[in-house]
């Protein structure tokens, strides 16, 4: 009759029975036993839809109850760590990354067997686990290595014949550069009984470097000059950065972008910032229409990921970039006008000529001038104010003319504001 198997931990287990109802035997009389029959054991399991046989048939002589083995080889998973890489932002199965930023550990793992192995298990070290001796054998038990362990993957399932990936994010700690011995083990309990033990981990050397991390806070702009940015006239503004990485940022840019990045609107400043440093840096803008804008402060670092100069490079790009809200004011536009009666005065006397200055823009006018002169003479002042303000609105002022007219009758007085 045919075998009873069962599957555990992948390996099929299970027994062959054979018993003899009734049969005619035949053999020399004489001592027990007078007769000796051989009996051949050939079972098959039945496994993933496919009929599996043993990898021989085996033949016993049976004098009593006797248990013959059977071996399916090919029911025996052996799994096998293909390869370990390191996928970071410094690139992918590259064996130098950023240290204390994310990486992903990477194991791929292959089933030699021909059945599927399921709830498979890797554990990720930060120790060579195969040092001595270099056997493909773990050199102890997991609970020997506990301090080291980065973390666990699993469990998923190897197809037979196939490959899966076991994936655990990791980020290198530390804050000085330096090696560190990566190993990836599968079933290192021995859970899966295997044809071979001494294939399932790999060990590799990861270079964890050192790198500036710039950073702006939400409001990174400390200063303006003026105060309140005015259309066409350029703006100063103090930015504020803090190079909170492992190593000196060299050269780094800061500039003036629109908020989707795509147009330079304001100078680019470079400058280095020592680790751990704060710092002051000043960008100018102008601007170009009125009213409120949104323009961003970015900081850019000079290097760049593998095969470029990745330890002056930022690997932490969310921080590297702010939005400044402005309301931009118009400039200044002054006009003047005539207020009251004309001035009567006699020749030759100083008088006064009352005026109105209107200023419509949205912007104060500082160190104004106000001058009078007459048409005929327009090369001589007859008098003038000084170091006006004129804030947005009207202001009535009286200018003072303190050289008096020579000529009698009527003259044409021009009065000018801004007349510097």
């Amino acid at each position: 009759m045919g075998p009873r198997a069962s599957l555990r931990g992948g390996i099929p287990t299970g027994k062959l029975l054979y018993r003899a109802a009734s049969e005619d035997r035949y053999g020399p009389l004489g001592a027990q036993p007078s007769v000796r029959a051989t009996y051949r054991a050939d079972g098959w399991a039945f496994i993933e839809s496919q009929v599996r046989k043993p990898d021989r048939l085996v033949s016993a002589v049976a004098t009593a109850n006797a248990t013959i083995t059977l071996t399916f080889s090919a029911l025996t998973p052996d799994l096998t760590v293909t390869r370990l890489a390191f996928n970071g932002d410094n690139g992918a199965n590259v064996d130098s990354q950023p240290i204390a930023h994310p990486l992903t550990l990477q194991a791929t793992v292959k089933n030699l067997g021909q059945i599927v192995t399921r709830n498979v298990m890797l554990y990720f070290y930060s120790v060579d686990i195969d040092a001595s001796p270099r056997d493909g054998v773990m050199d102890g038990t997991p609970d020997f290595f506990v301090n080291s362990l980065i973390g666990q993957a699993g469990p998923l399932n190897v197809s037979a014949g196939g490959f899966t990936n076991f994936t655990l994010v990791w980020s290198p700690p530390g804050t000085f550069e330096g090696s560190v011995t990566v190993s990836a083990v599968v079933d290192p309990n021995n859970a899966v009984k295997e044809l071979a033990e001494n294939n399932n981990l790999e060990v590799r050397t990861l270079t964890a470097f050192t790198w500036p991390d710039l950073h702006f806070t939400s409001a990174p702009v400390t200063g303006t000059n003026p105060a309140v940015p005015i259309v066409n006239n350029p703006v100063i503004l103090e930015i504020t950065v803090t190079n909170e990485g492992t190593a000196v940022a060299t050269s780094a840019s800061f500039s003036v972008w629109l908020t989707d990045n795509s147009t330079l609107i304001g100078s680019a400043v470079t400058k280095t910032v020592q680790r751990g440093e704060t710092t002051k840096v000043f960008v100018t803008w102008t601007p170009t229409v009125p009213g409120p804008q949104t323009i961003r402060i970015r900081v850019i670092a000079a290097g760049a990921i593998q095969p470029g100069d990745y330890h002056n490079y930022d690997f932490d790009l969310s921080d590297n970039f702010a939005d400044a809200l402005f309301d931009v004011r118009t400039q200044p536009d002054l006009s003047i006008a005539p207020r009251g009666t004309p001035p009567s005065p006699f020749k030759g006397a100083a008088f006064n000529l009352n005026v109105t200055l209107d200023n419509t823009g949205q912007t104060t006018a500082t160190g104004v001038v106000v001058a009078i002169w007459d048409s005929v003479a327009p090369g001589t002042w007859l008098g003038a104010l000084y170091n006006q303000t004129i804030a947005p609105g009207q202001l009535q002022v009286s200018v003072h003319a303190s050289t008096g007219l020579q000529i009698l009758g009527s003259h044409d007085l021009i009065v000018k504001i801004d007349a510097n």
